[in-house]
């Protein structure tokens, strides 16, 4: 069963790549949105993440997405999404009635922040679902699908953010 929800993850992922636009550099002085996608590891971290993101981006909004969870948003807590399993069909492909919430909003910036190696697929999957016009990511992962891949020596994540926002300063020359 692994082989055939990988064959149709590859699959959505060719199919994104090759109709991805061009990238547009995140105006970070000019109050970007912003999308975190994280693992569930980092739950307890989300709170402060999007606090470290306001800080270092001056953000019109931040939502945070986790995925891979057991849980649900039984709190209903503000800018933070789960996608679990369930939100997964019979190929691992994400339902219809989730893309359609996911991708309903468009973000001028997604990070993605996950670190679990056997997730990296279903992570990269979800990628394409988003509405975005600047895609980051932090690691190990299909680089055609990103328009910015770094890889940091930090392990903490608000140091990651941090040296995101000096390389985008750096390339937008603000």
């Amino acid at each position: 069963m692994k082989k055939v929800v990988r064959f149709f993850r590859n699959r959505a992922i060719k199919a994104f790549v090759k109709k991805k636009k061009a990238c547009v550099l995140p105006d970070v002085t000019g109050c970007p949105s912003v999308a975190l996608l994280v693992n569930d590891d980092q739950l307890p971290y989300s709170i402060r993440l999007i606090d470290t993101i306001n800080r270092c981006f001056a953000t019109k909004s931040c939502a945070v997405f986790i995925v891979n969870t057991l849980m649900e948003n039984k709190k209903n807590i503000d800018n933070i999404h789960f996608i679990t399993k369930k939100s997964f069909g019979f190929f691992g492909l994400l339902k219809d009635s989730d893309i359609a919430s996911i991708s309903s909003v468009h973000y001028d910036m997604l990070l993605n922040l996950t670190t679990e190696e056997e997730s990296i697929l279903a992570d990269d999957y979800v990628m394409t679902v988003f509405d975005a016009s600047f895609r980051v990511s932090f690691g190990k992962s299909f680089g055609m699908l990103y328009d910015l891949v770094l890889d940091t020596k930090r392990e903490d994540i608000a140091g990651k953010i941090e040296v995101l926002c000096k390389y985008l300063r750096m390339l937008t020359g603000k």
